[in-house]
């Protein structure tokens, strides 16, 4: 018995190599049968995600671009706002450009002399109207503001 156990060592090595390959194949029929099905329900999984965000991505665009209509509502005039649909106008950059050039008007010399330096010197331009301040919407007429603040 001594004498062969080169030969049952050699024999039993064989075994263990003949059973990992028959346990690898095996293995790897398996992974191969199922990564099948499991790259159906990733893909299924994935189609419905993107479905599900596409949707509620489009729900949060509406949203937004209906606010921005309604805070453009409160800027303008419902001339430029007849179609609600159809507000091209507002995509146009150089017409956008020039609107909001014109929103701010600063104090000056010529312009609301009284406001130079004034916190409460507003200045906004809304649809072409100015705001000036809360105390006097159309500014002070004269030189000196009682109700100017540093």
């Amino acid at each position: 018995m001594m004498d062969n156990w080169e030969n049952n060592l050699i024999d039993w090595l064989n075994t263990a190599q003949n059973e990992l390959e028959s346990f690898y194949t095996q293995m790897n029929q398996h992974w191969q049968k199922n990564s099948t099905e499991w790259e159906k329900t990733f893909n299924q999984l994935t189609e419905e995600v993107e479905e599900t965000l596409t949707i509620e991505l489009n729900e949060l665009l509406t949203e937004v671009d209906d606010f921005f209509v309604e805070v453009l509502k409160l800027f303008l005039d419902d001339n430029y706002l007849n179609d609600v649909d159809n507000y091209s106008y507002f995509l146009d950059e150089d017409d956008f450009n020039s609107w909001l050039q014109d929103t701010k008007i600063k104090p000056n010399a010529e312009i609301n002399p009284a406001c130079l330096g004034c916190t409460n010197y507003h200045g906004q331009s809304y649809n072409g109207n100015l705001l000036v301040c809360g105390m006097h919407p159309y500014g002070w007429d004269g030189e000196n503001c009682p109700d100017w603040q540093e």
